[in-house]
């Protein structure tokens, strides 16, 4: 073998180690990408998704005049575009926050019911449902999504802000998400949401006991990640206002209050949401994604109440009140 076959084979050789260093490089670039997505910030992956189809909308792009926004009852037909232009509208604008919540959960009337509707994005390692998805909700994300709409500003902050609701340190994760209400939810928007319960129900107020088991629910959901991070058996308290005395506290509801069902079932406080309304009429209605109509539907505060008393494992009601002094960050 003389020197320049060496050469040429060395070369050659050299070549090739190079090629393939690249392509394993960039293998675990692209695979280090998607498992550090998770662990951004809001306002990191914002950006990162500004061309990913995370927002789940109508076909349809016509543009719709903001004037003509009061006519509409169908939220979910809306296009991104629409949604958009929907902060425009003069109510959106001038409206107080339990005039957007009544305005916007209005529009939501008639919404398909789907079970666990938002997830982490198509970015998601287990949960890949949209972040954003109006066409469809279930009672938790159709709550969720209203109050993030009429808190507000513009479209953009609306989509910050719903991730700030849903999840823990504004970490878009499974195991960073809000699953349970009493546990989670109600502890990490306490920026913006206030328990009335034990004032509304004074004395009449009774306590129920749980213990939430949050790395078996997570587990239930596919995670095979490590949950150190998740706490373990969490036993926690929380009052909660008897069904049979709903009729005597009714006075003190208010427009847009959020009502949760609590029940006496194990592992859960709740076990559905909505928002309490009053129509012009001044008759609340229990506005709700709920299963069994499979659509987003209005329930009169006296069919509520006669319901929960016939349901043997409905305990009552605990309330939230947005607050009047909440800061947006």
């Amino acid at each position: 073998m003389n020197v320049c076959t060496f050469k040429n084979l060395g070369g050659t050789a050299l070549y090739r180690f190079w090629i393939i260093a690249l392509l394993v490089t960039m293998y675990i670039l692209a695979h280090s990408s998607v498992l550090n997505f998770h662990q951004k910030p809001v306002s990191m992956i914002e950006k990162k998704l500004a061309d990913e189809p995370v927002v789940q909308t109508p076909d349809s792009q016509q543009y719709i005049a903001p004037d003509s926004f009061i006519n509409l009852t169908k939220l979910f037909q809306l296009s991104t575009n629409d949604l958009r232009h929907l902060f425009n509208d003069s109510i959106i604008k001038n409206g107080n926050y339990k005039q957007r919540i009544e305005y916007y959960s209005e529009l939501g009337l008639e919404t398909p019911y789907v079970l666990s509707s938002l997830g982490e994005g198509p970015l998601g390692l287990y949960d890949k449902d949209p972040l954003l998805d109006l066409t469809r909700v279930d009672c938790m994300t159709f709550c969720e999504q209203i109050l993030a709409l009429s808190i507000s500003p513009n479209y953009d902050e609306f989509f910050r802000i719903l991730q700030k609701i849903r999840y823990t340190g504004d970490v878009v994760n499974i195991i960073k998400r809000n699953h349970f209400v009493i546990a989670d939810w109600l502890p990490d928007n306490q920026w913006l949401l206030e328990d009335l319960t034990q004032k509304i129900g004074g004395n009449s107020c009774k306590r129920m006991t749980k213990t939430i088991h949050r790395r078996l629910f997570i587990r239930t959901l596919g995670v095979k990640d490590s949950l150190n991070d998740v706490p373990g058996p969490d036993t926690l308290s929380q009052p909660y206002i008897p069904k049979e005395v709903m009729p005597e506290i009714k006075s003190q509801l208010k427009n847009g209050d959020i009502v949760c069902l609590a029940t006496h079932r194990k592992g859960i406080f709740v076990s559905h949401m909505g928002f309490f309304i009053i129509k012009p009429d001044q008759e609340i209605y229990f506005r709700n994604a709920s299963s069994s109509s499979q659509k987003v539907i209005d329930e009169p505060y006296s069919e509520l109440y006669n319901r929960l008393l016939k349901k043997k494992s409905a305990a009552g009601i605990i309330i939230f009140r947005v607050r009047t002094n909440f800061a947006l960050k």
